[in-house]
């Protein structure tokens, strides 16, 4: 008489239901008609084998931390020598912010958006104003012809997440917290609501901008781009 066969997923569930619903070796044994010794040798290789899957994912995650450390030092490396280049970055930039600055005065239809707090200013992007939202879309489209990359900053067909209005987790008080904080907080106001209309005078002021972006790379040549360009659309745009 051959002995019986038994097929991996069978011998896994025996012994798993010892091991994790609590069921007795007897009674296990008992149920689906196995052999004690059978069934103990079944329980040292499932239990060799988690051991096994255990140390090997325990070996895994002792490789993926020192690989992360290695990752933050080498950020951290480069952080620091960047930080070294800081201000030599900003001189170029303010610079080439100046020179975009002197070549746009008295350009009528767009100006430039105020800055208050000039010595503070990272010249990393020139910032024009247009007297409508529309005429500023048109502008940007203008100068993106004509080779400037451009954006109106605000446009209601692109959410800008620097901006409120599209904070859809403010406008509709949504949480990812169980208890729905921090709007069910007590410290919070909960007759309060947000609407993206809710302050429309820093929209209009968004939505009549237009973005330049100004980069460390840019030399006198892009300042004389950039002026020509803008000086160009706000003729034809006149």
């Amino acid at each position: 008489m051959s002995k019986p066969s038994y097929s991996p997923e069978f011998k896994r569930k025996v012994v798993e239901e010892h091991l994790k619903d609590g069921k007795s070796v007897a009674a296990v044994c008992r149920e689906y008609h196995v052999g004690e010794v059978a069934f103990r040798r079944w329980r040292r290789e499932y239990q060799a084998a988690e051991n096994a899957s255990t140390q090997g994912q325990a070996e895994l995650a002792r490789e993926l931390a020192a690989a992360q450390k290695r990752i933050d030092e080498l950020e951290g490396a480069l952080g620091c020598v960047q930080f070294d280049r800081l201000e030599s970055i900003l001189a170029r930039t303010r610079k080439v912010k100046r020179g975009i600055v002197d070549g746009l005065q008295g350009v009528d239809g767009v100006r430039l958006a105020p800055v208050n707090c000039p010595d503070g200013d990272l010249g990393i992007a020139a910032i024009l104003l247009c007297e409508t939202g529309e005429r500023a879309k048109r502008f940007a489209a203008a100068l993106n012809a004509e080779g400037i990359p451009a954006s109106s900053i605000y446009d209601k067909t692109v959410p800008d997440r620097h901006i409120y209005c599209h904070w859809e987790y403010v406008m509709e008080m949504t949480s990812s917290d169980a208890h729905g904080r921090p709007w069910t907080s007590p410290l919070h106001d909960q007759n309060r609501r947000y609407s993206p209309d809710m302050c429309p005078q820093t929209l209009d002021v968004l939505g009549r901008s237009i973005h330049i972006d100004i980069t460390q790379r840019y030399e006198q040549k892009h300042v004389d781009w950039i002026v020509q360009a803008v000086r160009k659309v706000a003729a034809a745009l006149a």
